[in-house]
Formats: C-alpha cells, structure tokens, sequence
C-alpha cells in the first residue's frame, strides 16, 4: 500500500465528485452499503 503522499489524492478526488453530485442535486439516504466497485461515470454521477 502507499503511505500519506498517494492516500491524500484518493481522497481528494472522492471529495471532488462528491461535491459536484451535491452541486447538481444528488442527495441520498444515510443508510447506504459502499461499494468500492462502482464507476463515477455510472449515471446520475457525474
């Protein structure tokens, strides 16, 4: 696994495509599972 330098660009792009889902209306549930899996391309995301 990398260290802190490579962890912080994950998460910075995580934040980012959260924002931008937020910005066009995306809400949803608290009560989601994760799935790791899922592309950021799928529909309703970005």
């Amino acid at each position: 696994m990398g260290g802190p330098p490579f962890s912080d660009d994950n998460a910075a792009m995580i934040a980012a495509a959260g924002a931008i889902a937020f910005q066009r209306g995306r809400r949803d549930s608290l009560f989601l599972d994760a799935d790791p899996s899922l592309p950021l391309s799928e529909e309703g995301w970005l």
